[in-house]
């Protein structure tokens, strides 16, 4: 393993979630049962991203 294949796995996240897991999981506040709400993507939810954003509340996926 060369010194750039070594930095590389330094900086390398050890976990990786999707970005649509990643929004829900810093979003600023709850969401409220009686709140328009959406979620803006670029491509279609993973079935394991769809029921998270379910759960959270949200109504619209764009």
């Amino acid at each position: 393993m060369d010194d750039k294949q070594k930095d590389r796995e330094i900086r390398k996240f050890r976990y990786i979630i999707h970005a649509e897991q990643n929004a829900l999981a810093f979003r600023c506040r709850e969401i409220k049962p009686d709140e328009r709400s959406m979620i803006f993507v670029t491509k279609c939810p993973c079935d394991e991203c769809v029921p998270l954003i379910k759960g959270a509340g949200i109504k619209q996926i764009y």
